[in-house]
């Protein structure tokens, strides 16, 4: 019985030590997250993150060590196409099929093909989805609850994951911040609040906020972008007072709506350039959890260290188990440190008064 307790208590040990340590090796690795808007279907959905894929290869994989697959997780949206018929009856649930049918073109971008109705009787349309939508945060429907378990999968392994909401897939991205935030800790144990290791990029606003009340608070966090030409939001704009337009855009004939994800946002390299630059801000602002177990040091006076290159922070575990992190540090430094024949010297000499550092544990 004593045996089967020792087994029981090491293995114990050794999951606490596994976890700790899983914020070591992935804490510089970016993780896109798209997340849809309504009437996206999926294969579209499929098709958007295949070209998210292309996209931070072209304007992105030079800069950070992104993650192969733009991960992601599909809703159907039924749950806020429930809350737009409730708050937008007038204007939706009770719209003939051929104005519905115009909406939808209009989501999906394809405005083009359709001429019944005038550019007013389309924007009213418009401003009846959206109608008080904009303080609506969804945390309870099915698809949203995959999404929040995928995110926390993601943040379980420390990587630095980035929101990328299109349109109406806002509301998803202003909800998923606010309880993830407000909920999630890593597995030792610490914050999301206190390490946040979460944010978000928003293309095409139809939210007056920019990430609802985390990005009020933590505008370092968040991003966006939103076309002047763009019609879908321009619409939303005039009704409801959506975030203005930031990006002087313009027109083109492959998408006169100016709102598709793909043909106005990530193709032209206007927009995909602002959009890059917000990820790479963004991505640097991230703040990873103690990672000090990161690499086992032989030394007298240190246990172990751990490095973000992102951040420049060098956590340092002291025989006394006390942990310090110390920001600003060069990778040329880490690189120093890790090589050199005494450890507890090099850091004497050229990390100790060097860098402002903090106690952390």
């Amino acid at each position: 019985m004593k045996k089967i307790l020792t087994a029981v208590i090491i293995a114990l040990l050794s999951l606490n030590t596994a976890y700790a340590s899983n914020c070591g090796p992935r804490v510089d690795e970016v993780q896109l997250f798209y997340v849809n808007g309504m009437f996206t279907t999926y294969q579209k959905f499929g098709a958007n993150k295949a070209h998210l894929i292309t996209y931070q290869k072209k304007y992105l994989a030079n800069e950070f060590e992104m993650s192969p697959i733009v991960d992601g997780s599909y809703n159907n949206s039924e749950d806020l196409t429930k809350q737009v018929e409730q708050v937008a009856k007038q204007n939706y649930e009770e719209a003939t099929p051929e104005q519905r049918e115009v909406l939808k073109m209009l989501i999906n971008g394809t405005f083009s093909f359709y001429t019944g109705l005038s550019d007013e009787e389309a924007k009213t349309l418009i401003s009846g989805l959206f109608s008080e939508l904009d303080a609506y945060l969804i945390t309870g429907d099915e698809d949203y609850l995959t999404a929040e378990r995928r995110l926390s999968s993601n943040l379980d392994q420390c990587k630095r994951v980035i929101l990328v909401g299109h349109s109406q897939g806002n509301f998803y991205s202003n909800g998923l911040l606010e309880s993830l935030y407000n909920k999630y800790r890593f597995d030792d144990g610490n914050q999301l609040s206190t390490y946040p290791m979460l944010s978000y990029m928003g293309i095409a606003l139809p939210t007056s906020q920019v990430g609802g009340s985390i990005g009020s608070a933590r505008p370092e966090l968040v991003g966006h972008i939103t076309n002047d030409t763009d019609f879908i939001m321009a619409a939303v704009r005039e009704y409801i007072g959506a975030a203005p337009s930031n990006y002087d855009a313009s027109f083109s004939f492959n998408d006169i709506t100016g709102h598709g994800l793909i043909p106005s946002y990530l193709l032209p390299s206007g927009q995909a350039n602002v959009i890059a630059n917000h990820i790479k801000r963004i991505a640097r602002n991230l703040v990873p959890p103690p990672i000090y177990e990161q690499q086992s040091v032989s030394s007298s006076a240190i246990n172990s260290v751990g490095y973000s290159s992102i951040s420049q922070l060098l956590d340092v575990q002291f025989a006394d188990d006390s942990v310090y992190r110390y920001e600003g540090v060069p990778e040329t430094v880490w690189d120093g440190f890790i090589s050199a024949s005494s450890k507890g010297k090099y850091f004497n000499i050229s990390i100790k008064n060097s860098y402002s550092f903090t106690q952390i544990e």
